[in-house]
Formats: structure tokens, C-alpha cells, sequence
């Protein structure tokens, strides 16, 4: 069984499905500059994402709850290597999206969070390439 048939077969693809959701809904909330969900629904599309990457190239149907940086680094790499920006990235919005404290988002600007936003929306379209090569499948930019 190829690793894609996995993702299809254990119901991820419903999942994976969900990242495209959630990252269609973040507009609406960067409209109103509403930081604490686009962090949230960020957070969830990339973990979603990235759980599917493990899956399928792992070959394992039982990703881990939380993913270790070990992890991370492999699966966010790049044809040049390892890619730490993203992985920076990645646990930054995580941070931000589980932050019970409000302060620092309170402050972010509209502009702040729509780069925020474009560089996981970015990130997700790099790494959705990698989980299926259909380009009907794909993840699409939301901008």
C-alpha cells in the first residue's frame, strides 16, 4: 500500500481537506483585524498539514500528539536543506495561537498579521506540493 493510499484509507484526507477550510476562513478575520483566531486557525492547518506529511512519508498511521523539532526540521525541509524559518515559524504561531496571555497579539498590527498569515498560507502551499501530487488536491493560497 503507497503511503498516499494510507492518508486516503485512515480518513486524513478529510482532515487534510480541513486545512483548506480553516485557512478559507482566516480572511474573514483578518478583514476585522481579529489576530486570536487567524492564530488559531493557523496553528490548526499547519499541524493538520504536517501530520499528514508525517503519515504519508513515514508510512506510520499513528503520528505523534506533538510533533518533536527533530521532526519538524525533516518534514519542513527544503531542495537546499533544512529550512529553519519555517520551523521558526511554525512553532512561533503555535506559541501564539496557545498564548493564554493576550498582550502580545493586543499589540500586533493589521500588517504584522496579514505577513503572518501569507507566510503559513505560503508554507502550507510548499508543503501541500508534498502530500499529493494531484494539483486539484493542492492547497490553494487564500490570497
Amino acid at each position: 500500500m503507497t503511503n498516499e493510499a494510507l492518508v486516503e484509507k485512515y480518513g486524513l484526507k478529510l482532515e487534510y481537506n480541513t486545512v483548506q477550510t480553516y485557512m478559507n476562513l482566516t480572511p474573514m478575520f483578518l478583514h476585522h483585524n481579529l489576530p486570536k483566531p487567524c492564530l488559531i486557525l493557523s496553528d490548526w492547518s499547519l499541524e493538520i498539514m504536517l501530520k499528514t506529511l508525517y503519515i504519508q512519508e513515514r508510512g506510520s498511521i499513528f503520528p505523534p500528539y506533538n510533533l518533536p523539532l527533530e521532526d519538524l526540521l525533516d518534514l519542513t525541509r527544503s531542495e537546499t536543506g533544512t529550512d529553519l524559518d519555517s520551523v521558526n515559524l511554525i512553532e512561533s504561531v503555535k506559541f501564539l495561537a496557545n498564548c493564554p496571555s493576550t498582550s502580545w497579539i493586543q499589540n500586533m498590527s493589521a500588517a504584522q498579521l496579514q505577513r503572518l498569515m501569507r507566510r503559513v498560507d505560503e508554507l502550507l502551499c510548499r508543503l501541500s506540493s508534498r502530500v499529493t501530487n494531484s494539483p486539484i488536491k493542492r492547497y490553494t493560497s487564500i490570497f
